[in-house]
């Protein structure tokens, strides 16, 4: 995720230096945080297109998104 955002936007992501921080910061988000890292992202995206046939994937939305410039 965060190759991609860096390749369609030109600018690096800040999730992991904020994932760190929160971490360390606030105990009550460190098991999230992991649970992302280990097993948050693995959904069934054929599934997930069945139930919201408007998902598009991150790097569609990134091509369209229009918050970021790339630099």
């Amino acid at each position: 995720m965060e190759k991609q955002f860096h390749w369609r936007k030109g600018v690096p992501t800040t999730s992991t230096f904020l994932g760190t921080i929160f971490k360390y910061a606030m105990k009550y988000y460190e098991s999230m945080l992991d649970w992302f890292a280990s097993d948050g992202y693995r959904a069934d995206i054929e599934e997930c297109k069945k139930v919201h046939p408007g998902m598009i994937s991150m790097e569609d939305w990134l091509k369209e998104d229009k918050a970021y410039s790339k630099k």
